[in-house]
């Protein structure tokens, strides 16, 4: 391991792959402090790579995005999407999803995911489930299946997917299927942030099964500043849905 003065310490893998070219400013650990291994800095060459490192990541720190930050005025947590202006194809993540049964409850009830993911439904129960769908957006039904085995399906086309189960008729989940990969569940507060975000305009999109769809203006998010929004359902939220 090697101790630079400015308190970072990196694999001599990394050094190599920076020499590659390979600059990636999030590729450095921060590792604790090592009373040994340490390398003087008056090494000529070692010398010349602290000022190449001290350059790059002084670039590296102009090139911060901006914040997207604000609030939901709901009385639940909402699923809060950043929708960017300019967009392109975003290939689904590999892993899918996961909805569990447990308790004769789904488990998140509501679940943000990107479109064209893959989303299972575990049962934990010990019983027999029936999980199906009759949203325009995904209609589906996964059969009756028992304990301790799985079904899923993707979910390829934008939109809220209402999830029931046919034998449980209290159980219900919902499925809120994104084009844009900037999406979280707001806290509890409903407050919210995207950070980093590239440069440009956004809308602001949420959705609860209380307070329904919200959306922001179009605002515009600069660079290395921060831009804060607040949605406020136009109709009192509908009780205890």
């Amino acid at each position: 391991m090697i101790k630079w003065m400015l308190g970072v310490r990196c694999d001599k893998s990394q050094i190599a792959n920076w020499g590659l070219g390979i600059a990636d400013r999030r590729s450095l650990r921060l590792l604790p402090e090592a009373p040994h291994a340490q390398f003087s800095i008056h090494n000529p060459p070692l010398l010349l790579w602290m000022t190449f490192l001290a350059g790059f990541l002084g670039i590296a720190s102009l090139a911060h995005g901006g914040t997207l930050q604000g609030t939901v005025r709901c009385p639940e947590p909402a699923v809060v999407a950043a929708i960017p202006e300019k967009t392109s194809p975003i290939a689904p993540p590999r892993e899918p999803a996961v909805i569990e049964q447990r308790d004769l409850r789904f488990h998140p009830t509501v679940l943000p995911v990107l479109q064209g993911t893959r989303v299972l439904f575990p049962n934990y129960d010990p019983l027999y489930h029936n999980v199906f769908s009759v949203s325009p957006a995904r209609p589906f039904n996964l059969g009756m299946y028992g304990p301790n085995e799985a079904r899923g399906i993707v979910f390829d086309r934008p939109g809220v997917v209402e999830v029931r189960c046919m034998v449980h008729r209290e159980m219900v989940a919902y499925v809120v299927v994104l084009t844009t990969p900037y999406f979280q569940m707001s806290d509890p507060t409903g407050a919210f942030a995207f950070r980093d975000l590239p440069a440009g305009r956004y809308r602001v999109q949420a959705w609860s099964p209380r307070c329904g769809n919200l959306e922001s203006p179009w605002v515009h998010v600069p660079k290395d500043q921060t831009v804060r929004v607040e949605l406020r359902p136009t109709a009192p939220p509908q009780p205890g849905k």
